[in-house]
């Protein structure tokens, strides 16, 4: 699936320059991880936000929101938000504000274990 290239930079834009801040090609599209956790992203023209349970339902609640499925399965915390809500860069602060307050509150992944043979 593409993404919009145009949604991507201007995440990259908003996101502070940090090493803790990773791109990665996830869910057909395009994401941006903060500290090893899936923070947001783009697929197509729609922006994926990782807001979490406190502010999942009340998120879902408005229009152009939906919640965020892969494979046909629901993914927890995650939201879709379609190009009219993220048209200027406030609005898409603000989503992205969201997010980050979010995955700043998670504990930090532990590396994953090796297994040699």
């Amino acid at each position: 699936m593409s993404y919009d290239e145009k949604l991507v930079n201007r995440l990259r834009e908003l996101l502070p320059n940090s090493a803790d801040i990773e791109e990665k090609n996830m869910f057909g599209g395009h994401c941006f991880l903060v500290n090893k956790h899936m923070c947001c992203g783009v697929i197509g023209d729609n922006l994926l936000a990782r807001v979490g349970p406190r502010h999942y339902n009340k998120c879902t609640s408005k229009n152009y929101v939906k919640q965020f499925e892969y494979s046909g399965r629901p993914i927890a915390d995650i939201v879709c938000i379609e190009a009219e809500l993220t048209a200027d860069n406030e609005d898409l602060a603000s989503w992205l504000s969201l997010c980050q307050d979010f995955v700043s509150s998670l504990p930090e992944k532990q590396p994953r274990s090796t297994v040699t043979a």
